[in-house]
């Protein structure tokens, strides 16, 4: 399968989320605080898995990661976890093994800009 062409637009939709969840502030912060380890807890995991051949626990933790970046509009992690796991659920583990680089670049990059707005 061919690398899917991939731009995010930006990393973190706050006002998307801030709109799903009626402008409370706080509550986006609680969103936002809970998605963190959770991501890095998944990416870890889905890494290990793939690395080791394990499609099904890959399949799983990607899909666990996609479900977290959605409930908190991060869109980059989004959008690269659904084609992730659309490869993973079609066979294709090639895919999924050339964008665990790219995937923990996203990673870091979406959660340094979650941190910089808690910590606004």
């Amino acid at each position: 399968m061919a690398e899917p062409a991939f731009n995010p637009t930006n990393l973190f939709d706050l006002e998307s989320l801030k709109s799903r969840l009626m402008g409370d502030e706080e509550l986006v912060a609680q969103v936002l605080e809970a998605c963190v380890p959770d991501i890095n807890a998944n990416f870890r995991d889905f890494a290990l898995a793939i690395q080791s051949g394990e499609v099904e626990t890959a399949t799983v933790r990607i899909h666990a990661m996609k479900g977290a970046s959605q409930n908190a509009d991060l869109v980059a992690v989004s959008e690269l976890t659904q084609q992730i796991e659309s490869s993973l659920r079609a066979g294709d583990t090639e895919f999924a093994r050339q964008s665990v680089e790219r995937l923990e670049e996203l990673v870091g990059q979406t959660i340094g800009e979650v941190r910089r707005y808690l910590n606004n």
